[in-house]
């Protein structure tokens, strides 16, 4: 695949899909027209893909966590988290003037779709029922008309992608799919996350999709929790997708106005010092957009 500054870019998981998709498209171009949060493959496919209960809308979902209907202007308010999961705004989470996903994917808008699996392994949802209906749903409050749902098992998680997967290139063939298996090391439950994330990958097969596996990051490029990363962490991942989607090395076309920003930031300083990350970083990506800015002794 050629990539262009019309490289139109879609996300579906969380701020690992999303970052990095910022990343790719600030390096070489294109547009983030999609992005979906707070929605874990099982409730995703139960709604959207294979429809076996009917969609809650927005109201409904206020209606259960007993919220009012009102604009938050916090971006992971209560309220704009159960929008997330619901139509017309699945996909236009922190996108003003974002496609809803399943049109993105259905007019085969997408060029590019970033994928991780950061809800399955780490989100309880809750099940509201009353008589025949019930509304499985992602919510952080705690509600006695809520039953709270345990993790899903890292098989049923790999399942589930790998039908999404399969839907998604079902409909939009030409769409090209990274997914990025979340780390684990970043956590105070590491071991338990260890366990998780090795069976998921030992299970987890998708057709038509590129699949990167956990990366160890580095302790001292842990970000302000321990979802995040620093924000030139990304940057590894954007190279990762980046070769993914091309099969070449990318640090080789990067625009030398690109290049310059780098060199005036305090930033180039930091890493010089930082050998082992740098090296990490080449090895896993191929790419660092500083990267030529190094002494060739770092590499």
């Amino acid at each position: 695949m050629e990539v262009s500054g019309g490289m139109r870019i879609g996300t579906f998981g969380s701020c690992l899909s999303r970052w990095t998709a910022d990343k790719l498209r600030w390096s070489f171009g294109g547009e983030i027209i999609t992005c979906v949060y707070h929605n874990r493959s099982d409730q995703f496919l139960d709604y959207f893909v294979e429809k076996t209960a009917p969609e809650p809308s927005y109201r409904d979902l206020l209606s259960i966590c007993d919220l009012p209907d009102v604009e938050a202007p916090e971006e992971f308010s209560e309220q704009n988290i159960l929008k997330n999961q619901c139509r017309p705004a699945l996909g236009k989470h922190r996108l003003s003037l974002g496609s809803e996903f399943l049109d993105a994917i259905l007019q085969e808008k997408l060029d590019v779709l970033l994928m991780d699996n950061f809800m399955d392994a780490s989100a309880e949802l809750a099940l509201y029922e009353d008589g025949n209906r019930r509304v499985k749903l992602f919510t952080r409050r705690r509600m006695s008309g809520l039953k709270r749902l345990g993790k899903l098992g890292p098989e049923e998680a790999a399942r589930n992608y790998e039908r999404i997967i399969k839907f998604v290139k079902s409909a939009s063939p030409k769409t090209k799919i990274i997914f990025n298996v979340f780390p684990y090391n970043t956590y105070p439950d590491a071991v338990a996350r260890k366990v998780w994330t090795e069976r998921f990958e030992e299970t987890f097969r998708p057709k038509g999709a590129t699949v990167i596996p956990h990366v160890t990051v580095p302790k001292d490029h842990f970000g302000d929790s321990h979802s995040h990363f620093k924000n030139h962490y990304y940057f590894v991942y954007a190279g990762m997708a980046y070769q993914a989607i091309t099969r070449e090395t990318p640090r080789t076309l990067l625009s030398q106005s690109l290049l310059n920003a780098f060199k005036s930031t305090p930033l180039i300083g930091r890493l010089k010092r930082k050998r082992l990350f740098v090296s990490d970083a080449i090895t896993l990506a191929g790419f660092i957009p500083w990267v030529d800015q190094l002494p060739i002794g770092v590499i």
